[in-house]
């Protein structure tokens, strides 16, 4: 990946979002990353921390797409139901398994 082009990409971005805010549709595209989350989980599985807004499920939903599912913790119904029963996380990622 030639990252010259990137960063050019990147930079006339930002610059068309300060700009003109509402017009910029484009201004989030995933910046290259170096994790390779396909490799990470044929070892073991993994939890995904961060910030809010950083990209985490784009992260996700980027290279993993058709090889993984998630848990999204801010599904009230999800929260609740793992945290007075956190021994259904199994089942709830095996039923999520055989969705796809």
């Amino acid at each position: 990946m030639d990252y010259q082009v990137v960063e050019k990409k990147i930079a006339v971005e930002l610059l068309n979002f300060i700009e003109n805010p509402k017009l910029c549709y484009d201004c989030y595209a995933m910046l290259p990353r170096s994790s390779n989350l396909h490799a990470l989980l044929t070892k073991k599985s993994h939890f995904l921390f961060g910030a809010r807004s950083t990209g985490k499920t784009s992260l996700i939903k980027a290279q993993l797409s058709t090889t993984a599912s998630y848990i999204n913790l801010l599904d009230t119904q999800i929260y609740l139901r793992l945290a007075a029963h956190p021994y259904e996380l199994e089942s709830i990622t095996t039923q999520a398994g055989k969705k796809q």
